[in-house]
């Protein structure tokens, strides 16, 4: 508000100009130190609870993959004085059995998940790496309670089971469907589906020469002869024959069965190779037998 302050009459008169005051008092911050201390505390226990439940996450992750149980181990030489082992492991709760082999230099890793109904085949051979996945076939199988826990003698007469899959070329980019120990297996690896194939013919079948042994299909002599063309690869008693999707087979052992798997985009011929004694198999002056004989 201005006001005027005037002087005596000999006196020139005076002016005072004020500057306004608001009449309404000055509002406090809402913020105080209390308010601010609340907000800091609520943020570390918000931060405290996001760690704690990552690190809840990642050990049961990490519990989920170590929880496999060793049940046995099978470790000896075959005939040809290479190192055969395979360790047999299971995971009750997850209903899970996974063998892991070593042999000629070929490394596999059979994951069967009874839940999913699905078995994962991890391949390791001089050519490289791959995953297989394919419909678990139950009564090629033994689920975890019916393991044994002590290492079982594989004897004469053993059977031998050949398996011949066919794999589609296409590769699966989500793997997240497999479940976290399988996924992680395969995890940066070229993965594909197969279905058991019926293909291929019993004719035709002809010895190969030490040149053939040398062919890329498989630099450690399995390639055993050829049929129409195709290189043919023999083991468990079997030749199997056409386009290999992986340079050579895997075999697993299970209740009393040696399991030979094939994995072909073409077959154009598998003979059993109907040796006498059935556990001594012959071709071409090779012994195809039972890795245990």
């Amino acid at each position: 508000m201005t006001g005027v302050k005037m002087a005596d009459e000999k006196s020139q008169p005076t002016f005072v100009i004020a500057a306004p005051q608001d009449d309404q008092p000055k509002k406090s911050s809402r913020l105080t130190r209390k308010n601010i201390l609340i907000a800091v505390v609520s943020l570390v226990i918000t931060a405290l609870i996001l760690i704690a439940v990552l690190v809840g996450i990642r050990l049961y992750s990490d519990h989920e993959l170590e929880s496999l149980k060793l049940q046995y181990s099978m470790n000896m030489k075959d005939k040809d004085n290479q190192n055969v082992n395979q360790n047999v492991s299971a995971d009750a709760n997850a209903n899970i059995v996974q063998y892991d082999v070593q042999k000629d230099g070929v490394k596999a890793t059979i994951l069967q998940d009874f839940d999913k109904g699905i078995q994962v085949s991890r391949v390791e051979s001089e050519s490289g790496v791959a995953c297989y996945l394919a419909a678990l076939n139950r009564s090629n199988a033994q689920e975890p309670s019916k393991l044994p826990t002590t290492t079982p003698t594989p004897g004469d007469d053993s059977q031998t089971r050949q398996l011949v899959y066919k794999v589609d070329n296409k590769p699966i980019k989500d793997l997240s469907f497999l479940g976290k120990r399988a996924s992680t297996l395969c995890a940066n690896v070229p993965t594909h589906w197969m279905v058991p194939s019926c293909d291929g013919d019993e004719t035709g079948l002809t010895n190969s020469t030490s040149a053939d042994a040398t062919h890329s299909v498989q630099k450690r002599a399995t390639v055993c002869a050829t049929c129409g063309g195709y290189y043919c690869v023999c083991g468990c008693c079997n030749a199997v024959c056409g386009s290999f999707a992986s340079s050579t087979y895997t075999w697993y052992y299970s209740n009393g069965v040696y399991y030979c798997t094939y994995y072909m985009y073409y077959v154009s011929c598998r003979v059993y190779l109907n040796a006498y004694p059935y556990y001594n198999c012959y071709l071409g002056g090779r012994q195809y037998y039972y890795p245990w004989s």
